[in-house]
């Protein structure tokens, strides 16, 4: 593997065509980002397989990234059924977000307003 300085990699940034090309770009975490955004409203509850098969991962790829999930509280897997679900732990993320965002501050201020 190529070494690279923190700076050429800076530098390297704006001749990238594709973020992913870029070498700080961390491929496993878009995989898990992936994992957790293959769970919908229609696919609830998942086995390894059919997480699999919606990320087009393999299942020894979905198997260690589940489990790195489970273990960070953001998937669990039904004692009986052995499907996985999210856990409440992802809005946490979300909520750091709305938290932070000032858009959510204006609109709670519009909103006061009417009340």
């Amino acid at each position: 593997m190529p070494s690279f300085s923190y700076t050429q990699l800076l530098m390297k940034r704006d001749d990238v065509k594709s973020p992913r090309d870029n070498p700080l770009f961390v491929q496993v975490l878009e995989k898990g980002i992936d994992v957790l955004r293959s769970f919908t409203a229609q696919r609830k509850t998942m086995t390894l397989g059919e997480i699999a098969e919606v990320t087009s991962l393999s299942k020894s790829s979905v198997q260690r990234l589940v489990f790195s999930l489970e273990a960070m509280g953001y998937i669990a897997k039904h004692a009986k059924t052995h499907r996985f679900h999210l856990t409440p732990q992802v809005m946490a993320i979300g909520y750091n977000y709305l938290a932070a965002d000032s858009l959510v501050d204006v609109a709670n201020e519009g909103v006061k307003s009417f009340v």
